[in-house]
């Protein structure tokens, strides 16, 4: 890989932020060796992990009370949750089981802890995109595929455009909160997600993929950094803020963009029971 396109993470180096990291996990075995991979890079980190499935809307109302039971204030909440699935499932509500992306899953976590990010003003936001999404232009209608149609690449893709389309709709109707909200993606990078869901572009692209280090490098950033919480509604990719389109089909006009984050967050609302948030004039 060009030089030119290596991130940040490897000229900078490590540096430590005191942060107490509280993960999220379906799993205790994963939740484990999560938190073990952590140990060893840093021996004394403060960690705790907390179960649940956040495309289950009742799991993710428990989440909140057991975080809320022990923490009064969240500084950064990081979306990482989503699949990538060549089967389609479904969850115990009738919507597409792919780990929170649909079904009113990416408005959840922001819901159920509004509270604790406000309290710890400035806070911020930040969802973990992929660069599938630029292959696809949001439609609402066609954000759950069926069994008939359903191709897990495509409706992974879509997902993570309509992460997007609800970041903003995030920022509308924050305005004033203290929270700032962005969107990364981190890549192309060797992860075991990529390995097991795209096994055929993992073996042929293998040598020039980023590590998930590299990977994950912006999301850490905007966690730690100034930048942050200076800015709100950016979308970044090695520390710099990108355009959110490469092809013109997907753009959606300002008017169409604004009334689709309205519809989006409808939708979701509906699916979760909740519509906390009342839009900025």
């Amino acid at each position: 890989m060009p030089q030119a396109l290596k991130p940040r993470v490897e000229a900078e180096g490590r540096h430590v932020v005191g942060a107490r990291v509280v993960l999220t996990a379906r799993g205790q075995d994963g939740a484990e060796r999560a938190m073990a991979q952590m140990r060893e890079a840093v021996p004394d980190a403060d960690l705790s992990y907390l179960l649940a499935d956040v495309g289950e809307f009742g799991q993710v109302g428990a989440l909140a009370e057991q975080f809320l039971a022990v923490h009064d204030r969240l500084d950064v909440l990081i979306h990482n949750a989503g699949s990538l699935t060549k089967e389609r499932t479904v969850t115990s509500t009738g919507h597409r089981g792919d780990g929170g992306l649909s079904g009113g899953g990416p408005v959840s976590p922001d819901r159920v802890s509004a509270t604790a990010l406000e309290a710890a003003s400035p806070s911020r936001v930040i969802r973990v995109s992929s660069e599938g999404m630029y292959t696809q232009r949001f439609d609402l209608a066609a954000l759950e595929m069926g069994p008939d149609d359903y191709d897990g690449t495509i409706a992974y893709a879509r997902a993570k455009r309509a992460q997007l389309v609800l970041m903003h709709e995030w920022v509308r109707r924050s305005e004033g909160s203290g929270i700032s909200f962005h969107a990364m993606h981190p890549g192309w990078a060797d992860t075991p997600g990529i390995r097991h869901s795209l096994p055929g572009f993992s073996d042929a692209m293998g040598p020039i993929l980023w590590t998930a280090e590299e990977g994950a490098d912006t999301a850490v950033w905007l966690a730690a950094s100034g930048t942050g919480v200076e800015s709100t509604g950016g979308f970044w990719l090695d520390r710099r803020p990108r355009w959110e389109h490469r092809v013109p089909w997907t753009r959606l006009s300002e008017s169409e963009f604004l009334d689709a984050g309205a519809r989006l967050w409808a939708w979701c609302a509906e699916r979760t029971e909740w519509d906390g948030r009342q839009r900025v004039a």
